[in-house]
């Protein structure tokens, strides 16, 4: 119940912000602002972001093939990508997509760039994630 209450806390929040904005400045502002609060908790658990300037538009450009190729320390949870890419594989295999690895689900990317990629997932970021999306793809309201 609580995780559904909380889906409809974050659609809630995604449609006022999709009506917020009304011009580019003010969203580039609020965007600039959430991604500064995001990359001081990223660089504090990351160890290879910690390792970069103090400023995130400082950092270099990457790639898929940089990302997996540090992928445990690009992760601020220590997964390690054999792992990650081991349970991912499972999942996919057996079209059952419940596993995680300490409370965090692991799926794969759809590989269309040539190469799969492994992402992580909270649930506080599934439901946040959920909640943007029916606020994205419902026309009106829920209500």
């Amino acid at each position: 119940m609580m995780e559904r209450l909380d889906i409809l806390r974050h659609y809630g929040l995604a449609r006022r912000r999709f009506t917020a904005f009304r011009d580019r400045e003010s969203l580039r502002k609020w965007q600039d602002q959430m991604t500064d609060r995001h990359w001081k908790w990223v660089k504090a658990h990351s160890p290879y972001l910690n390792s970069f300037a103090t400023d995130w538009r400082d950092l270099p450009i990457q790639n898929k093939q940089s990302l997996m190729q540090n992928f445990s320390e690009w992760n601020a949870v220590g997964i390690k990508l054999e792992i990650a890419t081991s349970v991912a594989e499972a999942a996919e295999r057996s079209r059952d997509f419940s596993s995680e690895i300490d409370g965090y689900t692991v799926g794969l990317s759809s590989g269309t760039s040539g190469s799969r990629g492994v992402f992580l997932a909270s649930n506080a970021e599934r439901r946040m994630w959920a909640g943007a999306l029916l606020a994205r793809i419902l026309p009106n309201t829920l209500w």
